[in-house]
């Protein structure tokens, strides 16, 4: 019984941070990880995320701070509460801490929404892998498969929006706060 108790807090401990480079976006369609583009080094970021779909909406805020070496980022509850945190480093790749259970959350896929959303085209292109592929006209960025656009990011202002076209949901990031880290 003690061996068992042993293991299980074990695997429970091992389930609690992990190393992320790859996620899956599609049966088609893996995304690789990009380290932050230049223009956001030096910079933090209190954003919101809300996620919208037919069973009801979701909202947290994302405190993201972003220097030379390194990227981290919060997940918090509206109440303040951390679910998760995030950094990046360029030897280690990204690495996620999940402090609270988010059923529905994939925190790697939000993040590979975000970097689709924010990052460069040149960055994100890299990225995908498969048979997907980005187009960006204007403001508006659309990643298709074949024929099918799977996703539509758009940016307006201080408002990115991410539209699952196949999966029915949105999530929309909203800049709330943007300051210069000091040295």
């Amino acid at each position: 019984m003690r061996s068992l108790i042993i293991l299980l807090v074990l695997a429970l401990c091992a389930c609690a941070g992990q190393v992320t480079r790859h996620v899956v976006l599609t049966d088609n369609t893996n995304y690789v990880l990009q380290p932050p583009p230049d223009n956001l080094i030096g910079e933090g970021r209190l954003e919101q995320l809300q996620v919208t779909s037919a069973e009801g909406s979701h909202s947290l805020l994302l405190q993201t701070e972003y220097d030379g070496q390194r990227l981290q980022m919060s997940g918090l509850a509206p109440s303040g509460v951390s679910l998760f945190d995030l950094s990046w480093h360029a030897q280690q790749g990204y690495q996620i801490q999940q402090n609270l259970p988010m059923p529905g959350f994939d925190i790697g896929k939000i993040l590979a929404y975000y970097q689709l959303s924010a990052w460069p085209v040149s960055l994100v292109s890299k990225g995908l892998q498969g048979e997907a592929r980005l187009e960006q006209a204007g403001a508006e960025r659309v990643v298709k498969l074949a024929d099918e656009s799977l996703f539509r990011l758009t940016s307006e202002g201080k408002i990115r929006r991410f539209v699952h076209l196949r999966d029915k949901y949105q999530i929309e990031i909203r800049l709330l706060e943007q300051w210069q880290l000091h040295e």
